[in-house]
């Protein structure tokens, strides 16, 4: 009774147990599915997401631009992201959701959801992103679709700033299908191990119940005999029964440890013996017999078993069972299970040797191939079947620039996508996808190499071989660059092995020696190239070629196919190979058949230029770039007196020294300056200086030499001795200025006869109107003005005769023109523009003179105008080079123009000739007096004329550094006392009537008739104690000492006398440049009273 409540206890107890391991199974089989499902799925959601958005970053001018068509956002989406999702299971889809807009756009997907346009993704199936950078995942329902939507939306960030979110969304079907897919497979697994569990619970019932049966017997003992015979027959019975099923139960299990395999040994708690099998006998090596009993530290070396027993030991105490390894011999593995027993252990065991071998040879051949792929310089990784890397070599490492730890179990699209270009993945989706082998090449733009990538597949791992093949592909397109070059050549290439033969045979060559390649390739190269008689045989030539060391060129005669003589230059070179060692020749052949006639016609040229550069009377000198001399012929010899022999290769300035007759400066520079500009130069007024410092009047013209190709390789001077040219052309002006003289006579003539004629009138009328009483003085008036008429007239001819010196001084001359222009055009229908900068640079002028320039040339423009107009006056500073028509330095230019009807052509050449005028009233003089001051001011005026058009008039003045004088006006000061002054003229009416004039002006006043009678007054009045206060002295004194020559008399007779010169005829530089000869004023004739009185005024306050 108490055993069949003991078994019924046992089953309830099982079935209990079998019930709740069936709900555990169930709820770990439910997690398992469900993390599967989300977690593989939050990964390819957040693959995508980061593929979209490098995508973005690679391309944000089509993602964050509305404008961009759909069709190119597409197109660039289905060659980058396309590949990877197409990999996935369909029902995935990616999307782009900008800052700003209320939905988001979606872009592409793999089937499933279908999405192809933006109003498909309705804006209330997209809960908006939070504003972190993290990633965020999102449940939602899409009413279209009518499904469930789990989301992955990833920041897209630029400059620091969230400019939307790249969203990757997968439908909840698609994820349901694969979690049911999984959920079947393990629910399969697990019904195999429930089945499993089953059968082992039915054999451990089995078991536990025939424990129970032996427990029952020995634990409760029979009860007392009740002395009945047949209850003691019974119990004898079943006894007898229980002991024989228990010895053939141990008989089975003896039978059954002794048919196992593997060894098996019981041992009790002294380590002896107490059982062991057959397996046992044959693996130790001793008898079943010797081992019972006996302890086994005495057949087994107890320092091999000492590290396992603490081990064993804690097994038995804790009653749990313990498994090690044990290697007992070099290569001899045995697998231990130890089981502990309340009499000792019980210990099952196995050979794992070819096992634990198989792992050890794996194990070292894991790592043989991890050195080798170590040691390999190519790049190698591996993926796993989620496209994870779980391999990167330290060649992979440098070559892609990353650590290798740092990139493990990730997923290897991600590093595609920043290093590779988009076909680099395709390949590989590829050859996932199909299982086959690849081979092909790709180039990085981020790394900047070419790579030769071996993509090998398996059902588990995809294995990369990459080699960066950059050299190689630089080397084929070297090689194909020089092979192109080779054939491209107009030159003969060819090139023949150590016997002669030739081995290659360009296109030059075909063309110049009649050869096709075909038929010249495999023939002996002196069978090819053939020479005339007389000549040189290129075996011949190739042997001088060697015994001159290999080095130079040759030139040789060859034969064209068709028999004709063909100029060569020939360079040979030996070809090497891998070795080091001569494996063949090369050589270029260039035609030169036209360089050698060239240089048969050069030297002959040369002979002819020699013969008549000597026979020419000009003188002719040749410099290279460097401006030293490489020829000059005889002329030029004669002309420096230096021989040709003497100075080839000297600088040309050692031996061309010429300088400017008017400024003396000398001419530096001028190889340059015709190199510079590549124009011919005319230099004239120049002197050159001879070895022996005789000056010669030249002209000189200076031209670069060019090659045929335009190059400028030297100078070519060509100059003239023009002493006697000069001397024509000196007769030539004066016959010219007899014949202008003639002109200019009667021009004076007449005017001058005008002017007496109303003075003699205005004075016979003053003497008859004075006889009766009249007033005179309307009478006096005129014939004073047409006196002043006259001076006027006499001042022009002395600026037009280059008699009157201009009085230079520093000037900013802005202001002079803006006062003279409009002084001139006051009142007329004239408009006048000035376009004057303010940083004009300052000139030394003759304020006066400049004026009646300005004066004469606005005069012109307003009678060119007489309707009215516009005239224009512009400035500006610019600076001449050597080498111009002009003298090289600064210069301010003005231009004068006006928009009347021009000049006509034929009258262009002859307007500033004297008395040459188109005008009814005009005087001829105006211009030519402009052109004779400014030419005295070492400028330049000249003339451009449109007819219909317009004038303008060009001044080129020279500018100066010196500061402008700032001109202080002197107050008009009355003598405080009598001055008294010294008056000297050899003219007696002069002298008196100008004397007279100053003495009724309150001046004391000695006259003196020459600078004899100045010096002795001037001393005779110093003796006395009464000295003069200011000399007047005339300049020029017929026969007698004038005033040049009387103030440096006086000057050593008193340092401080003041005195002022005065002339009629002012052609001397001492009316330029008075106070350089001691002189502290100056005074024109005629003189005009209230002008003299001012000058003589200025002198005595400055004393």
């Amino acid at each position: 009774m108490m055993k069949q409540s003991l078994m019924q206890r046992i089953q309830r107890n099982q079935l209990l147990l079998i019930i709740t391991f069936g709900w555990l199974t169930l709820l770990a089989l439910f997690i398992l599915v469900w993390n599967q499902t989300v977690g593989l799925n939050q990964q390819r959601l957040l693959t995508l997401a980061k593929v979209l958005d490098r995508t973005i970053q690679r391309h944000p001018s089509l993602f964050l631009n509305s404008a961009v068509p759909a069709g190119r956002v597409r197109a660039v989406l289905e060659s980058e992201v396309d590949p990877i999702i197409r990999s996935f299971r369909p029902g995935y889809a990616v999307g782009f959701y900008p800052s700003g807009r209320q939905r988001p756009v979606i872009l592409i997907d793999n089937g499933g959801i279908a999405v192809h346009k933006v109003e498909e993704w309705p804006a209330d199936a997209v809960r908006r992103p939070r504003t972190d950078s993290k990633p965020e995942y999102v449940l939602s329902w899409s009413g279209p679709h009518r499904t469930w939507l789990y989301q992955c939306a990833e920041p897209v960030l630029r400059n620091r700033r969230i400019e939307g979110y790249a969203l990757a969304a997968v439908s909840l079907t698609s994820m349901m299908a694969f979690g049911v897919q999984l959920a079947l497979c393990v629910s399969l697994i697990t019904l195999g191990a429930g089945l499993v569990s089953v059968m082992a619970s039915q054999r451990l019932n089995a078991a536990i119940r025939l424990n129970l049966q032996q427990l029952l017997l020995m634990d409760h003992p029979a009860p007392k005999p009740e002395f009945q015979i047949e209850e003691f027959d019974r119990i004898a019975r079943f006894n007898q029964k229980v002991f024989q099923d228990l010895k053939n139960a141990e008989q089975q299990r003896v039978a059954i440890l002794e048919s196992i395999s593997d060894a098996f040994f019981a041992l009790n708690h002294q380590w002896q013996f107490t059982y062991l099998n057959r397996q046992m006998e044959r693996i130790s090596g001793w008898k079943r017999e010797r081992l019972l009993g006996a302890s086994i530290f005495q057949f087994f070396p107890r320092a091999k078993l000492e590290p396992y027993i603490p081990a064993v030991e804690g097994a038995c105490h804790q009653g749990k069972p313990h498994q090690l390894e044990l290697e007992w011999e070099h290569g001899v593995w045995y697998e231990l299970h130890i089981y502990p027993a309340p009499t000792g252990i019980s210990v099952y065991f196995q050979d794992i040797s070819a096992r634990k071998n198989a792992e050890i040879q794996l194990r070292e051949s894991q790592q043989r191939l991890a050195q080798l792929l170590e040691s390999i310089h190519h790049a190698f990784f591996t993926l796993d079947s989620k496209q994870r890397f779980t391999y990167l070599n330290q060649a992979a490492e440098r070559l892609f620039q990353i650590r290798g730890a740092e990139w493990l179990g990730k997923v290897g699209w991600d590093f595609f996508h920043a290093y590779m270009e988009p076909g680099f993945s395709r390949e590989l989706a590829r050859v996932w996808r199909e299982q086959t082998v690849s081979r092909f090449e790709t180039f990085s733009q981020r790394l900047g190499v070419w790579i030769e990538v071996h993509a090998y597949p398996s059902a588990e791992s995809l294995f990369i071989y990459v080699l960066d093949s950059t050299a190689r592909k630089r080397s084929e397109e070297t090689r194909l660059r020089l092979a192109a070059i080779v054939e491209s050549s107009e030159d003969a290439i060819l090139s023949t092995d150590l016997d002669g033969t030739v081995t290659s045979w360009n296109k030059g060559a075909e063309a110049m020696y009649g050869y096709p390649a075909e038929q010249a390739v495999g023939q002996p190269v002196g069978r090819l190239l053939k020479a005339p008689e007389g000549e040189s045989s290129i075996t011949a030539i190739f042997h001088r070629w060697k015994e001159a060391g290999m080095k130079g060129t040759t030139e040789a005669v060859m034969l064209h196919q068709n028999g004709a003589p063909v100029h060569v230059a020939i360079k040979l070179a030996a070809l090497s190979g891998m070795n080091g060692q001569t494996i063949g020749y090369s050589g270029i052949h260039r035609d030169i058949s036209k360089e050698v006639i060239f240089k048969k016609e050069l030297l002959a040229e040369r002979e002819r230029l020699s013969v008549t550069l000597r026979s020419i009377g000009e003188g002719v000198i040749a410099t290279d770039r460097l401006g030293r001399i490489v020829s000059m012929n005889r002329e030029a010899e004669s002309l420096t007196g230096y021989s040709q022999y003497e100075v080839l290769g000297q600088p040309l300035e050692t031996v061309f020294t010429v300088i400017d007759q008017l400024t003396r400066g000398k001419y530096e520079g001028i190889v340059n300056a015709v190199l510079n500009s590549e124009e011919i130069i005319h230099l004239h007024n120049l002197f050159l200086l001879h070895q022996h410092e005789r000056e010669i009047p030249v002209s000189v013209s200076l031209a670069p030499i060019k090659s045929g190709r335009g190059e400028c390789f030297g100078v070519v001077l060509v100059f003239q001795d023009i002493t006697e040219k000069q001397r024509i052309e000196q007769e030539l002006l004066k016959a010219e200025k007899i014949e202008s003289l003639a002109i200019l006579a009667g021009g004076i003539a007449h005017d001058f006869n005008n002017f007496l004629s109303a003075i003699l009138a205005n004075l016979q009328l003053a003497l008859a109107k004075l006889k009766r009483g009249d007033d005179i003085s309307r009478y006096l008036e005129e014939s004073a003005d047409a006196t002043r008429k006259a001076s006027d007239l006499t001042k022009q001819l002395q600026t037009f005769s280059r008699g009157e010196a201009p009085v230079k001084k520093a000037a900013a001359i802005g202001d002079l023109i803006r006062d003279t222009v409009r002084f001139v055009l006051r009142g007329s229908k004239v408009k006048v523009e000035f376009e004057l900068p303010e940083d004009l640079w300052p000139v030394e002028i003759d304020s006066g003179q400049i004026s009646q320039v300005l004066h004469n040339l606005t005069l012109n423009a307003k009678q060119a105008m007489p309707g009215g107009g516009t005239l224009r006056i512009l400035g500006r500073n610019i600076r001449i080079r050597p080498g111009s028509r002009y003298l090289p330095g600064g210069y301010v230019e003005l231009a004068v123009q006006d928009e009347g009807d021009g000049i006509p052509p034929e009258n262009l050449g002859r307007i500033f000739d004297p008395f040459f005028t188109t005008k009814e009233e005009g005087t001829g003089l105006g211009l030519a007096t402009s052109y004779s001051i400014i030419k005295k001011h070492n400028g330049y005026l000249e003339v451009e004329s449109v007819p219909l058009v317009g004038t303008t008039f060009t001044i080129l003045l020279p500018a100066t550094n010196a500061r402008p004088a700032v001109e202080e006006e002197s107050p008009e000061v009355a003598a405080t006392r009598e001055a008294a002054l010294l008056l000297m003229d050899d003219e007696a009416t002069i002298r008196d009537s100008v004397g007279e004039m100053l003495r009724d002006a309150g001046y004391r006043v000695v006259l003196a008739r020459d600078g004899r009678e100045v010096l002795e007054d001037y001393r005779r009045a110093m003796e006395e104690g009464a000295p003069f206060d200011l000399v007047i002295m005339d300049l020029t004194v017929p026969g007698g000492l004038g005033g040049q020559e009387t103030i440096a008399e006086l000057k050593t007779v008193d340092p401080a006398v003041r005195a002022i010169v005065s002339s009629g005829y002012a052609n001397d530089p001492i009316i330029a440049e008075y106070q350089k000869y001691g002189f502290c004023g100056v005074a024109a004739k005629p003189y005009k009273f209230a002008e003299l009185k001012r000058i003589i005024d200025r002198a005595l306050v400055g004393s």
